[in-house]
Parts: structure tokens; C-alpha cells; sequence
């Protein structure tokens, strides 16, 4: 009878002390300072990244990142090796491997301030999670990369692949779910003001 009682028990203990966690983080990084920073950070790693990539074609970057097959990402990479640019995609990887810390918190940190400023309720907390979820499966899928582009080309793993195409998938999933939450937050902030005045 006690164990009917003590499993459901923990379970709403630890359900509880994930949403005081989640309280002390929205409250936390939900300041305009925290924002600007990695928000600034955000940018510059982002211009870097693009001006680095510039040099190889864009739609085989992104078929790269989100394919799921074995073959086509031999047919990239290995055209880019044979065309000597290959160290172009090798080299982007010392910038966007901390690229995922510089706009998780800065998604993070907005969408918990924006949700102060709306009034939002505590039980969407775990909306603020979703960011750091993105940033996550991006280190996920550059680790992946940087195993199979310095590993043997001619022997690519389908797995690693398509683990990396999933990772980079649902990456690209949380990051627009979150950018969409931070736009809708926006504008109902200032609908809600000029409603005031």
C-alpha cells in the first residue's frame, strides 16, 4: 500500500522542485542585460559563420545538414575535398560549436523576459527550456560532423548520418517554435500597451 503511495509522491516532488528550477531560471536570465549580450554574441557568431560558409554553396551546406542519407553526404563532402574547399567546413566548426551557448541563452533570456512582461503564467515555464533544447542537438549534430568529416570519407557510417540529419531537424523545429513565441510575445506586449494608452 505504502508503494501505491510513495512512487506518485516522488514524482510530484520532483515535478515540483523542475518547476521551482524553472522559476529561478526565467527569473534569473530574464533580464534585458543578459539579452543584449548574447544577443550581440549571437550576431557576431553568426556573421562569422556565414562569411566562412560564403565559400562553399549554400544549398549543399543545408542538404548536408538535413540529409538523412549516407550517399548524398559522401556526394558533398566529397566534392568539396576534390574542389579544395572542404577546409572551409572544417574551419567554420571553431565558431559554431559555441555558437549553440551564444543564442540559447539569448532565446532563453528573451522569451523569459517577454513572458515577465506579458504576465505569463509559470506553468509555461517549460517553453523557456526549448531554446537550450535546439542548442542541445546542434552540438549533437557537430560532433557527429567533425567524426565523419575527419574520419574515412570513402567509408561514411549511415547512422552517424542519420542521427546527425535527425539532430539537425529537430534542431531547426525548436529554434522556429522558439523565434515563433518570441514574435507573438512582441506584439502582444505592444497591442497590450497601446491598449493601455
Amino acid at each position: 500500500m505504502l508503494r501505491f503511495i510513495y512512487k506518485p509522491l516522488c514524482g510530484i516532488i520532483k515535478l515540483t522542485s523542475v518547476i521551482i528550477s524553472l522559476n529561478k531560471i526565467r527569473q534569473k536570465i530574464g533580464n534585458w542585460k543578459i539579452v543584449i549580450i548574447f544577443g550581440i554574441l549571437y550576431i557576431i557568431s553568426q556573421l562569422i559563420i556565414v562569411s566562412i560558409l560564403h565559400n562553399l554553396d549554400t544549398k549543399q551546406v543545408f542538404e548536408l545538414q538535413t540529409t538523412f542519407s549516407s550517399d548524398t553526404f559522401h556526394e558533398i563532402i566529397n566534392s568539396w575535398k576534390n574542389n579544395g574547399i572542404l577546409g572551409f567546413y572544417k574551419k567554420h566548426f571553431i565558431f559554431d560549436f559555441p555558437h549553440p551557448i551564444w543564442y540559447s541563452i539569448f532565446f532563453g533570456s528573451f522569451m523569459s523576459k517577454l513572458f515577465h512582461l506579458n504576465l505569463v503564467g509559470e506553468k509555461y515555464n517549460y517553453l523557456i527550456l526549448l531554446p537550450f533544447i535546439a542548442g542541445i542537438l546542434d552540438l549533437l549534430e557537430n560532433i557527429l560532423h567533425v567524426v565523419i568529416v575527419l574520419s574515412d570519407i570513402s567509408n561514411i557510417s549511415k547512422i552517424a548520418v542519420l542521427i546527425s540529419g535527425m539532430a539537425t531537424n529537430l534542431k531547426w523545429f525548436f529554434a522556429f517554435v522558439s523565434l515563433f513565441i518570441i514574435v507573438v510575445m512582441i506584439i502582444k506586449y505592444f497591442r497590450y500597451k497601446n491598449d493601455k494608452t
